[in-house]
């Protein structure tokens, strides 16, 4: 993280402003399932995902001052239980297109979404 926050800083005019969304693990460890499932269905390693203060220190110290952190978690989940429930409605639809493999891998992100929010997952914008 540290060195897209340099170049995110290089990038902007002086002045200039970055929205963020992103992950961060919140006061209490992820557990081994969170974990799992972060690496394996969402392809995100969860030794990458900062707590709230780490990421902070980050990003000031790349020299991007934290003007708003929002904790975006409940929104998110919601978002994403709805998301879920969506593509569970259009799935033979996604099946003839995607086939039944492809379908059940997409399935089973939209699904681990919402219980990753449930847990100790967090998203921020």
């Amino acid at each position: 993280r540290p060195t897209l926050y340099r170049q995110v800083v290089r990038a902007l005019r002086p002045g200039g402003r970055v929205l963020i969304e992103d992950f961060y693990v919140g006061p209490t460890p992820l557990t081994e399932e969170e974990s799992v499932t972060l690496e394996a269905v969402v392809g995100c390693p969860p030794r990458a995902l900062p707590k709230e203060a780490a990421y902070r220190t980050g990003l000031e110290e790349a020299g991007i001052r934290v003007e708003v952190f929002d904790d975006q978690t409940a929104h998110w989940r919601e978002w994403t239980q709805e998301r879920a429930r969506a593509y569970d409605a259009r799935r033979d639809a996604e099946v003839a297109v995607h086939g039944e493999a492809m379908v059940e891998r997409m399935a089973g992100f939209y699904h681990a979404m919402p219980r990753l929010f449930s847990g100790n997952l967090r998203g921020v914008r």
